[in-house]
């Protein structure tokens, strides 16, 4: 396995006139190389199979299916065609690798000489597959695809239940947060029907979520904040009744629902949460209460057609 190119940054610049060799062209897409497989490590965090590489099983041997897939220095592994291997019999134990390796042309010189390629250039080509002893396996080797077993001593398989490493894709789910201004949150009456009126049955706040960028309504979560308990008066008792009512893309409606509960204080019997028409608004104030929400959107709308038409086009 070729070593890695040292951490060497060069960065070409052109004048009028300038005579250009063929090395500068392979020195320029080397270090273009380096960079895109610096940027799959460091930005996408890719590893292993990102699309087919499928092993299946027939007698002694193993079919490769066409895929792509990322070693640990970022480095692509493209198989364009399927792939026969067989399966070694003298392993009690070994893994078959997709491992990143290059050529030289001049074995091709026939099929690429139109291209008027000099005769030293590496062209990468497909990855190299192989089986290795599982006990020797490192993740610099490439990346593992299957998984063969002895059993008996004659029978030997691809292990079915063996899951490969997979790269992660690069869409992120989208998350946003934010809150509402401490002690000064817009509190507006929420009031229910009971069959013959109106009853007041707690507070809402309509909270303007546009800035997190939602796409498509994401999944909310809302709590209220703040000092809820006030020991000196005992007026209002919040026992986490917040839930979210309405939601679109850019809101959502934080519903506080106050219910009178009885307690027991310095007299026998006590009813909280009485005065809300009243008091509410000014405890809320001087409690500083405020309402947390995050919202999480996992994928994009119509994300799968976006891709088919891709991959059509």
């Amino acid at each position: 396995m070729p070593t890695p190119l040292p951490n060497d940054l060069q960065r070409f610049t052109y004048w009028q006139g300038q005579l250009l060799r063929s090395v500068d062209f392979r020195d320029q897409s080397a270090i273009a190389a380096q960079l895109r497989w610096w940027h799959n490590r460091a930005v996408h965090n890719a590893y292993g199979i990102a699309e087919g590489l499928q092993v299946t099983r027939n007698g002694n041997t193993v079919t490769v299916e066409p895929g792509v897939a990322y070693d640990c220095f970022g480095r692509e592994l493209i198989l364009p065609q399927p792939q026969v291997l067989n399966i070694p019999a003298d392993l009690e134990d070994s893994f078959l690798l997709a491992q990143y390796q290059e050529i030289n042309s001049s074995n091709q010189q026939n099929e690429l000489s139109p291209a008027c390629l000099p005769t030293k250039f590496k062209l990468t080509q497909r990855p190299r597959l192989l089986w290795k002893p599982s006990h020797s396996v490192k993740v610099r080797d490439g990346v593992i695809l299957a998984r063969s077993r002895l059993i008996n001593q004659t029978t030997v398989y691809c292990a079915p239940d063996f899951i490969p490493p997979r790269a992660r894709a690069i869409a992120r789910p989208r998350i946003g947060s934010g809150t509402t201004v401490p002690g000064a949150t817009a509190w507006i009456p929420w009031r229910v029907s009971d069959g013959s009126q109106q009853i007041l049955a707690g507070y809402q706040v309509e909270i303007d979520t546009s800035s997190a960028g939602f796409t498509e309504i994401p999944c909310y979560f809302a709590w209220l904040q703040g000092f809820s308990w006030s020991s000196p008066k005992g007026q209002f008792l919040f026992a986490s009744f917040g839930h979210i009512s309405k939601v679109s893309v850019e809101q959502l409606t934080f519903n506080l629902w106050l219910p009178q509960i009885q307690t027991w204080g310095l007299h026998p019997i006590e009813r909280t949460n009485q005065a809300l028409d009243t008091e509410f608004l000014t405890f809320a104030q001087q409690q500083k209460l405020y309402v947390s929400w995050l919202g999480i959107q996992p994928f994009e709308k119509n994300r799968d057609r976006m891709e088919e038409n891709y991959e059509s086009a």
